[in-house]
Parts: structure tokens; sequence; C-alpha cells
């Protein structure tokens, strides 16, 4: 089961695009296809989409999780994407 979360943020699309590139820069075994509007990650048992779209007040990226470790919670990937995309 696929869930979204969805955050805005006060940077234009390819600022936004740029962090997720140096964030997962240097990250092993993950797989990362996509531009500043939108893509696939994948890795280490996860795999997603994201989609980033200029709104009036900021930028909105949707980060769509498809694939989950069935150990690992969805509370705890809730955490984990605020921390690294709510504080941008």
């Amino acid at each position: 089961m696929a869930r979204t979360f969805k955050y805005t943020v006060n940077k234009k699309p390819q600022q936004l695009f740029t962090i997720l590139k140096e964030k997962l820069k240097g990250q092993v075994d993950i797989n990362f296809v996509g531009d500043e509007n939108s893509g696939k990650i994948e890795g280490s048992g996860f795999a997603g989409d994201y989609i980033i779209t200029k709104t009036d007040v900021g930028t909105e990226i949707e980060m769509t999780i498809t694939k989950k470790p069935i150990i690992i919670p969805w509370g705890l990937i809730e955490t984990k994407l605020n921390e690294e995309l709510g504080n941008l």
C-alpha cells in the first residue's frame, strides 16, 4: 500500500531538486532518476516517486512511497521524511 506525503517549502523547484540530489549523493544502493519536475527513488527495499510543483505559496514536493520493508512502520518513514523535507 502506497502513502503520499506533501511538503511546501520556500525554494524554487530547481533549488529543491538540487537539494534532493545532494542529499542522495553518495548514498549506497540508491537509484535516483528525475529532474526538477518529477522522478523516482529506489533502494534498500524502498521505492517512491516525487513530483515538484510551483504554487502560490512556495514549492510543493509530493513524495509517494510505493514500496517499503514490512518491518519498517509508516510512522518511522513519516518521521524521517519530516526531518529531511520538512526543514527545507
